[in-house]
């Protein structure tokens, strides 16, 4: 039983099959390089199976050559269940290993997700003001892409 199909499922009696067989998951790829819960962030896996396969050994910390992780994509899906789970479990959304120096809030801004922005802001404290290599804030991210709307919640959180 192939794990990666039964996650694209969102199949857990088929992915606690699978998972029977596999040693290493924090290791494991599929063809395209991607691990267990990337793909089920990318297919809209529940948040049951997620926990599934993090509870299996999953690694949350993961991060591609660009330094994005777990809570980067999660947002990019507009994840908000997700990027909770993750924050829950230890993922510090103040930071960010990406190369730039783009924040999980900037992205959250940038995608004009205002659930996960607002969630970031008021509920994990994220700094707003910082800036990336490229001297740009999430304020100036959510401009750019056309949520200057998104802007209003930094005004909220003084």
């Amino acid at each position: 039983m192939d794990l990666f199909t039964q996650i694209r499922n969102d199949s857990l009696f088929g992915v606690r099959k699978a998972l029977e067989g596999i040693e290493d998951l924090a290791g494991l790829r599929n063809e395209k390089g991607e691990s267990p819960l990337q793909v089920a962030i990318r297919t809209g896996a529940s948040l049951e199976l997620f926990a599934l396969l993090v509870e299996a050994g999953a690694d949350i910390f993961e991060v591609d050559e660009e330094g994005v992780g777990l809570l980067d994509e999660a947002i990019k899906k507009g994840r908000l269940d997700i990027v909770r789970f993750l924050v829950e479990q230890g993922i510090d959304p103040n930071t960010t290993r990406r190369k730039s120096g783009f924040t999980p809030f900037m992205a959250a801004m940038a995608y004009g997700d205002e659930p996960i922005a607002r969630y970031l802001l008021f509920e994990c404290g994220v700094d707003p003001d910082v800036r990336d290599s490229f001297h740009k804030s999430a304020a100036d991210y959510a401009r750019m892409t056309g949520y200057g709307h998104l802007v209003q919640l930094l005004e909220q959180r003084r």
